[in-house]
């Protein structure tokens, strides 16, 4: 009788140079209690023969869809709906575990059995690499108090693949099609149903990245899923009655704004501030009066600056352009 403990799933698209590592990564500690399900998302170029040579030789709790390039997020649904796991993780078909990374994982689950497993990563390139911190706790934390996740979204690194999750959480959660930062769209609300945290505050993924392309990956539209972004965190604002949730949401659509800040300037030129990003830095700030002296909570100065200056740095950055 199958006990996948684990599904880890891999979207891949245009990854020839990397999908090797990566899957051997995964393969070479793979155990009965871990399926992978590797979706090649309509690549291009090598990345579907290498996928189907590498996975040759195993049969078992290993499956690969090959499907017309749809996305990152659908090719991760489709992972998400087929997946027998009690235990999710993510894997982007250039990035690699450390090779400890499966049995770590299991010893927490089997010893714990948290909702959300965090870990910590490192970006690394031929050139470098660095730290990436994501646990934002010491070890296990159970959550007694929405509050309690307060750290989290102070720190609001959402990527997706730097977490384990419990099917259990996963429920009537999809990742938004068509958008560029679909992590921070679907990590926080996880977040939320999680009644236990453990932060494994150990190195067990390399995400890779190319310091040279990523301002030349900014795209505008990445301007407008950043908007939408804020819009779902407002919108669940408003659905809820619970002020310790409203209070995290606020915090992390003035996080968000730090993002919205960088693609505006990078895409524009200076920070844009039209109607719509004025409405929703106002929303922000109108949202946070109500509940701040109620909760005793604060956002920094600094924090909510970023907000503010919004509202007025795309006029002063039109007017210093034209001096």
């Amino acid at each position: 009788m199958e006990n996948i403990k684990i599904s880890i799933i891999i979207p891949c698209y245009n990854v020839e140079l990397y999908v090797e590592a990566c899957l051997l990564s995964v393969l070479q500690q793979m155990n009965e209690n871990v399926e992978i399900i590797i979706v090649n998302d309509g690549s291009t170029d090598g990345t579907k023969n290498i996928i189907d040579h590498m996975v040759s030789n195993y049969s078992r709790n290993v499956i690969v869809i090959h499907q017309e390039n749809a996305g990152l997020s659908i090719a991760r649904n489709v992972g998400l709906e087929i997946a027998k796991g009690d235990y999710v993780a993510l894997l982007d078909g250039d990035d690699i575990f450390e090779p400890n990374y499966i049995k770590e994982v299991l010893g927490i689950i089997e010893s714990h059995s948290p909702d959300i497993i965090e870990i910590d990563a490192y970006r690394f390139s031929s050139q470098s690499r660095e730290l990436y911190n994501i646990c934002s706790f010491v070890k296990e934390k159970k959550i007694h108090t929405i509050l309690e996740l307060e750290p989290v979204f102070n720190l609001s690194k959402w990527f997706a693949w730097g977490r384990i999750y419990s099917r259990n959480i996963f429920e009537g959660e999809v990742f938004e099609q068509g958008k560029r930062y679909e992590d921070i769209m679907f990590t926080p609300f996880l977040y939320l149903k999680a009644k236990s945290i453990y932060s494994l505050n150990k190195q067990l993924l390399g995400y890779r990245y190319n310091p040279d392309s990523i301002t030349k990956k900014i795209k505008k539209s990445d301007f407008e899923d950043i908007i939408y972004a804020i819009e779902k965190f407002s919108s669940q604002h408003d659905r809820t009655n619970d002020e310790k949730i409203k209070y995290l949401l606020i915090l992390a659509r003035v996080r968000v704004f730090s993002y919205l800040k960088f693609i505006s300037n990078s895409t524009n030129g200076y920070y844009y501030s039209g109607r719509d990003v004025r409405h929703l830095a106002k929303k922000i700030l109108k949202d946070y009066s109500e509940i701040k002296n109620s909760l005793n909570v604060k956002i920094s100065w600094r924090d909510m600056f970023t907000v503010r200056y919004f509202m007025l740095s795309g006029i002063l950055s039109r007017i210093k352009k034209m001096i």
